[in-house]
């Protein structure tokens, strides 16, 4: 933990000892996202039956019953995409589809989209150095013995997680001026040298944004991501500033999590209501975002803001608590799902159902009756 954060939970802790009437420092209000969220208006995704598309209804079935009564998976919400369009879609009672859900974690990967879509409008360099975006920020008397390793910090590090940088979740509870604190922070390594989860990388990648075009993520990906697909109500929470908070606080639709995974599987091109098809993201960012780049020390690999999983040719969009979208290209299938399973990381129960159900639909002959 951060010499900083470390001396303001001392003084909130402190702050409890003495039972003084006003704890920590920190002007916290809780964002809610107010009427919206419930009944989708979005559009929806084509539908079909498994076995026209290949899979088989019984597989499917078995594969819900089982996540259902697993002790540890607990599902919420559940979508399969097959050729594009939807084979399976249901929801675990009280949990409905067309109310939004908590993403946590999984909108990395939608920050990282947009950060891709900026790299293709050419206003962004995954080499640039995140002092040089943010000039004035970086000083030599807040922190003389990380000044030379976060001098080197580029974009391209805050993408794979490997910036090093101490800064965290943690230390955001406490305060006001993340950005201030995210460069005043100690760097743990020197950047690129290793893994280091961290989602204030991907704040940083959310602020990127809002300094390159003005815009919030969620104002620049509206006409850009959020229109083509046809999404629903979107909230997204924001920092003390007012800047997304990238890495998580993310509200959506099951069917739009799903579009997600879809449009990477077609590598950035997705067809409109009017039957045209439209490129909206470069087929060479999805290439490189979900190539294995950095590696957890569970082993588990990653790409840009997303997990890669190269034993199987699959890559997952991830939240923890098991907020998933699974892509399988050489199967052409989306599995979306939401849920309350006990993990944070890919390796639970959950993501091995998702795996064995995956080599299920392999192993199935085809066509189907």
């Amino acid at each position: 933990m951060d010499f900083r954060t470390q001396r303001r939970t001392l003084e909130v802790l402190s702050d409890l000892f003495q039972r003084k009437p006003q704890v920590g420092r920190v002007r916290f209000r809780p964002q809610r996202a107010g009427g919206r969220g419930l009944g989708y208006t979005g559009a929806l995704l084509p539908r079909s039956s498994p076995e026209r598309e290949g899979l088989s209804s019984r597989q499917l079935l078995e594969f819900l019953r089982r996540a259902q009564v697993h002790p540890t998976i607990n599902p919420h919400t559940l979508m399969v995409l097959r050729h594009g369009k939807v084979v399976c879609s249901c929801s675990f009672a009280p949990y409905r589809e067309d109310v939004w859900h908590v993403t946590h974690s999984m909108c990395k990967s939608l920050t990282a989209l947009a950060v891709g879509m900026l790299v293709g409008e050419g206003k962004l360099s995954l080499e640039e150095h995140i002092c040089d975006i943010f000039p004035g920020r970086l000083s030599p008397l807040a922190n003389p013995l990380a000044f030379r390793r976060m001098k080197a910090v580029t974009v391209r590090h805050l993408l794979t997680m490997s910036s090093g940088v101490n800064f965290n979740e943690a230390g955001a509870v406490t305060s006001e001026d993340w950005l201030g604190d995210f460069f005043s922070s100690g760097v743990g390594f020197e950047p690129g040298a290793k893994f280091a989860y961290n989602s204030m990388n991907s704040y940083m990648l959310s602020a990127i944004v809002k300094r390159k075009t003005g815009l919030g993520l969620s104002a620049y990906l509206r006409p850009r991501l959020f229109e083509p697909l046809g999404f629903g109500d979107v909230a997204w929470e924001t920092c003390p500033q007012g800047i997304e908070k990238g890495g998580w606080g993310m509200y959506v639709y099951l069917e739009d999590i799903a579009k997600l995974g879809q449009l990477y599987l077609q590598k950035g091109k997705w067809t409109g209501a009017d039957g045209k098809e439209q490129r909206l993201l470069s087929a060479a960012w999805v290439e490189a975002a979900v190539k294995p780049d950095t590696v957890h020390e569970n082993g588990e690999e990653y790409g840009y803001q997303l997990w890669p999983h190269s034993a199987d040719h699959t890559y997952m969009f991830n939240g923890m608590f098991g907020q998933y979208v699974v892509v399988a290209p050489d199967l052409d299938l989306v599995l979306a799902v939401n849920a309350g399973a006990g993990n944070l990381f890919t390796r639970s129960r959950s993501y091995t159902a998702v795996r064995e159900f995956l080599k299920a639909v392999a192993r199935a002959p085809a066509p189907l009756p």
